[in-house]
């Protein structure tokens, strides 16, 4: 079993740049190998890391990383929603509305730093996976994937991204 414990979780863009600038993302991978999915809009938005684009094909290839087209009408209707209205007043950009639309149509996990977006998710599907960059790595600590030493090396680590 994975990272996930099998569940599918669908992250945002800023989860992949915190885990790729703390030398983490490939790690990460094959830790939750087939139990991460990334949508189009976020692949796009991690081309735009301070370090250069974050190329995840080998992976996708790979089968790591399932990738979401967003085909289904559901999801676009979700997602044209997020977009165009925000969450609670906050303006959210296409990677986080994609991930949001995929993980509630496909009854997903969600990983994203966005405190609105996990709360509309945790509103939707209070059940499922709704998780942080430092969720992830606790998670990774909990199940031996990472000592103890390196999650509070990591987490300090994240207060300076």
């Amino acid at each position: 079993m994975g990272l996930f414990d099998g569940e599918i979780v669908t992250l945002d863009a800023m989860i992949i740049i915190h885990l790729a600038d703390l030398r983490l993302l490939s790690s990460f991978f094959s830790w939750a190998s087939g139990e991460i999915a990334i949508t189009v809009a976020v692949l796009r938005e991690a081309e735009y890391h301070k370090e250069g684009p974050i190329d995840l094909s080998e992976s996708i290839k790979k089968g790591m990383i399932i990738k979401e087209s967003m085909s289904d009408s559901k999801e676009i209707g979700l997602f044209q929603k997020y977009l165009g209205e925000g969450i609670s007043g906050t303006q959210i950009h296409d990677g986080e509305a994609s991930c949001l639309a995929v993980a509630i149509v496909n009854n997903y996990g969600l990983a994203s730093d966005e405190k609105a977006v996990r709360e509309e998710f945790a509103r939707v599907l209070p059940n499922n996976l709704c998780l942080t960059s430092r969720m992830i790595i606790e998670r990774a600590g909990d199940r031996d994937y990472l000592g103890k030493q390196q999650v509070r090396e990591y987490v300090r680590g994240l207060l300076y991204l």
